[in-house]
């Protein structure tokens, strides 16, 4: 059984002012985006589309090339063959390699790619549209993909990192889901998760092979294509706007320029760097840097004349990694793409970057965001229609929460207001007369007064906290559902991984991919049981 509750992005208040702006597509972000964020928008984006071509024989190749010891379904072979075809275009949505697929929204994001794709296609006959996951191989933020949060505990990955987190090997990682394992206990549905990540996971491989086989396992079956971009082929096909960019540093510049209107209204999500780009080399990724005599990399292990770095960039274009603010245009220049779906943090930087598409003759896409979800259970959603106004107050602050419910539902009363209002008219009365006596006394009376007002405060909140003790079931019952939509304080979505209802829930990706509505408007409560 589900049951979907829909609630506006704004009253979650989770989401930044520039996100919500998109969403409603406030005038004042319309210079920052190309495309109008809905279906009808795809057909004009497929004619701008067939006018830009990309390199699909190196595309096709590469992809053949990383499948080769995937177990692909049918149709996700079939999607990688007809991007040969000039009809045959993408929507994207990325990720960096986060342990077990990190927090929820990762799923959310995969799901939301595959319906848009779905949706583009059947508004648009004659042309085909493929999903595809790009795996953000090479960001070197370990802290950041090195845990997993599984019903309730952290599981942590301790490994030595400082390169490409793509190319870490797997090892320590089948240690942790024995401890998974052993902390699941004879759960229901256990063996299908550790199984699944027993596949993924064991036996040498890299980080990048790894997520590869649980991102196909999670999603062939609806023709999802996963791409590793760091390869010298594709780099090669981007080898001109990295040396461009490295040494007339226009992103910067088309950057700036963008930040400086953005921030008269916004706070600005990424500031650019003169040089957008890291070097790569045996375990380390570190930043390219301008010197006095040429280039040297942040770590101040390589050097090159101005020269040697043109050579480098002709010869291992593989070496050169793109960073925040420049991958989207490496996306972009690969790939036939549509569309990107991302999370409210990407949508923010991406609407910094238009400038830098036009720059570049780049066709900037369609900027989408994920699907949002906050899932449930009858029974918690039963105890939400019994001690709360809506379902929507469950995004309110906890102890706002609590207060509302004991203020409605107590039979005392339980504010001062009115004895206060009446010790105010005595005390009125009383520096009237002080006033016909001795004006200096009323400065002994002020100072009485705020004494009395202060004990009444202390009155109430003892009254308050008392009554309380009044409710301590429905209390304790408002503090449990509101550590389930926000574990930890942090939403749902992004704190717990998707282990637990995977486990629980038969066709778990299948139930999130009939309730997800790409370009939908709002956060969706979704109770399943």
């Amino acid at each position: 059984m589900e049951n979907m509750i829909q609630i506006p992005y704004a009253s979650t208040g989770s989401f930044g002012s520039i996100f919500l702006d998109y969403l409603h597509e406030e005038q004042k972000l319309k210079p920052f985006y190309t495309y109008a964020p809905n279906i009808a928008s795809f057909e004009s984006i497929i004619a701008h589309r067939k006018k830009q071509s990309i390199n699909r024989a190196v595309l096709l190749h590469v992809l053949k090339e990383q499948y080769q010891s995937i177990d692909a379904s049918e149709l996700t072979l079939q999607n990688i063959a007809a991007l040969a075809d000039e009809n045959t275009f993408t929507i994207t949505t990325g990720h960096q390699l986060s342990l077990f697929t990190g927090e929820l929204y990762f799923i959310y994001k995969i799901i939301t790619c595959i319906n848009l794709a779905e949706k583009a296609a059947a508004a648009n006959q004659g042309n085909k549209v493929v999903p595809v996951f790009w795996m953000a191989s090479e960001d070197h933020d370990f802290e950041e993909i090195n845990h997993a949060n599984i019903a309730g505990t952290t599981f942590e990955w301790k490994a030595q990192s400082g390169g490409a987190v793509g190319e870490l090997a797997t090892s320590g990682i089948d240690q942790i889901i024995d401890s998974i394992d052993h902390y699941l206990g004879n759960q229901a549905g256990k063996e299908k998760i550790i199984s699944l990540f027993k596949l993924a996971y064991t036996e040498k491989k890299s980080l990048a092979a790894a997520t590869r086989i649980l991102v196909n396992e999670l999603f062939k079956q609806f023709g999802l294509v996963i791409i590793d971009a760091n390869h010298p082929l594709l780099k090669k096909e981007f080898s001109e706007i990295i040396r461009s960019d490295i040494f007339e540093q226009n992103s910067f510049h088309q950057v700036t320029a963008t930040n400086t209107l953005l921030e008269k209204q916004y706070p600005i999500q990424v500031n650019p760097r003169e040089i957008n780009f890291f070097y790569l080399s045996e375990n380390t990724r570190s930043r390219i840097i301008k010197t006095e005599t040429g280039f040297e990399t942040a770590d101040q292990k390589n050097q090159f004349s101005s020269e040697e770095l043109r050579a480098e960039i002709n010869l291992h274009p593989e070496k050169f990694s793109p960073n925040v603010l420049m991958r989207p245009l490496y996306q972009e220049s690969i790939l036939p793409n549509l569309a990107y779906i991302g999370g409210p943090g990407e949508m923010a930087y991406w609407l910094q970057l238009k400038s830098t598409f036009s720059h570049y003759q780049i066709p900037f896409p369609m900027l989408a965001w994920r699907n949002s979800f906050a899932l449930s259970n009858q029974k918690q959603l039963k105890t939400i229609e019994a001690i709360l106004p809506s379902a929507e107050s469950i995004f309110k602050p906890l102890q706002e929460l609590i207060d509302a419910y004991v203020k409605t539902n107590s039979q005392n009363i339980l504010s001062l207001d009115t004895e206060q209002q009446m010790i105010n008219e005595q005390i009125q009365a009383i520096q009237t007369k002080l006033q016909n006596i001795d004006q200096t006394l009323l400065a002994s009376s002020a100072a009485a007064t705020t004494k009395i007002a202060n004990l009444l405060k202390g009155l109430e909140k003892k009254m308050q906290k008392a009554e309380k003790k009044n409710h301590t079931v429905a209390i304790q019952q408002i503090e449990k559902i509101k550590e389930a939509f926000y574990p930890n304080g942090i939403l749902q979505e992004r704190q717990e991984n998707f282990s637990y209802w995977y486990m629980h829930h038969e066709s778990f990706i299948q139930l999130i991919k009939n309730n997800s509505e790409p370009l939908n408007k709002h956060f969706t409560i979704l109770t399943i049981d």
